[in-house]
């Protein structure tokens, strides 16, 4: 179920127009940046309590979490954020082995077979959430649950998300892409053709842009806000 207190904490955050291309080469329409979040208070802190009632009730059910593992970069901070809510122990992963010192990925102060609560921002196709278990693994640590900010990308993570769940580890997150949309839709805060471009983008990243009826919308949406700056 979405989080609504989340959704009305997230829909404070500005949205970016595209199109933009994203490092696995994807076209966004629009979207907005979770990196966003650490300069907004007031939505970080909405978001980590609510993280921190999902960390609670795992407690209550006597699934224990020694340590709360910030995701480089941009989940370090919501992983300190959560810590200091629920009062676990707080380290984060470094992008690569450091060759000096004590030579670790994750950096803090640790027993080897800690259970981890890994958090990142978002969650993409899985791939820097694969490769933060398979690194904390390696520092003798192990991952039983992973937490999101959001999930943008949940029609196409699916399988991986299932995988996790296989292994024995939990994935929570507070809201979709789909939920945000939905949200700002129901209270006036973007168009009808916001959400179209949506769904097509969804159901095909690399391609909705080829589609020319698809294409010529999205130009024609453009326009409209930069003459009206209306969403």
């Amino acid at each position: 179920m979405p989080n609504i207190r989340a959704l009305k904490a997230m829909a404070k955050l500005k949205i970016n127009i595209g199109p933009i291309k994203k490092s696995t080469g994807e076209i966004l329409p629009f979207y907005n940046d979770s990196r966003d979040t650490y300069s907004h208070l007031d939505v970080l802190r909405v978001f980590v309590e609510e993280l921190a009632k999902i960390v609670k009730g795992y407690q209550k059910r006597g699934k224990r979490i020694n340590l709360v593992v910030g995701a480089p970069m941009a989940g370090i901070p919501a992983a300190m954020a959560l810590a200091l809510k629920t009062n676990i122990p707080f380290a984060y992963l470094n992008k690569e082995r450091k060759k000096a010192l004590q030579k670790r990925m994750v950096e803090g102060d640790y027993k080897k077979g800690s259970k981890v609560l890994l958090i990142d921002d978002t969650i993409g196709f899985g791939g820097t959430i694969a490769r933060a278990i398979k690194d904390c693994r390696a520092d003798g640590l192990i991952v039983k649950h992973v937490m999101t900010l959001w999930n943008p990308w949940h029609l196409i993570n699916k399988d991986f998300i299932r995988n996790l769940r296989k292994k024995g580890i939990t994935y929570d997150t507070l809201n979709t892409r789909v939920d945000w949309i939905d949200y700002l839709y129901a209270h006036h805060k973007v168009s009808k053709e916001m959400v179209d471009l949506q769904k097509a983008y969804l159901a095909n990243p690399s391609g909705w842009h080829k589609d020319k009826v698809m294409w010529q919308k999205f130009l024609s949406w453009k326009k409209n806000y930069n003459k009206t700056k209306k969403l």
